[in-house]
């Protein structure tokens, strides 16, 4: 018993070690595209303002539950190939105006909200319904990307806890 009750104590006591993410892993900590705001930040929702000299400022609101890193990388693809077109509307629009004009939006990145993704014992995702508040509550709704039909789309992020998607290991 004294043995159990020690290594319990020794478990409790025992300084775990905190792993540390990194708040900025670019290479050029200048060409950060959050201005060395926490690009690895996840569970995030984000705006992008695209800025054009011909056109007024359009602004999209995305929400990813990933390090919002990845989900630029994924946007900087859409906007360099044709194929993609139709991912966002934001992706969209940059491709109206690249097809326009000669040079693409300037685009500037910013986190506005961090929230808990979807959760499988309230199941409900704060995050999406935050990106689904912040669409209503836009002030200037004529220069806003995104569809009022994304209101009404289903949350993603409950998907990895479909039975289908388990996989034994």
């Amino acid at each position: 018993m004294k043995q159990i009750i020690n290594k319990h104590n020794k478990k409790v006591t025992t300084k775990k070690e905190v792993t540390v993410t990194p708040v900025c892993n670019c290479r050029v900590k200048d060409n950060c595209p959050l201005d060395r705001e926490n690009c690895m930040k996840t569970n995030v929702v984000y705006k992008a303002v695209a800025t054009t000299v011909a056109n007024p400022d359009k602004t999209y609101i995305g929400v990813t539950e990933g390090p919002w890193k990845h989900r630029h990388s994924v946007h900087k693809t859409s906007f360099k190939y044709r194929d993609y077109t139709a991912s966002t509307s934001l992706t969209d629009y940059v491709w109206k105006i690249k097809d326009e004009e000669v040079e693409m939006p300037q685009i500037k990145w910013t986190i506005e909200k961090t929230r808990q993704a979807y959760n499988n014992v309230s199941k409900r995702c704060i995050l999406c319904l935050q990106e689904k508040l912040d669409i209503i509550e836009y002030n200037d709704q004529e220069n806003l990307l995104n569809k009022r039909s994304e209101l009404a789309n289903r949350c993603v992020h409950a998907n990895k806890f479909l039975l289908k998607n388990y996989k034994n290991s």
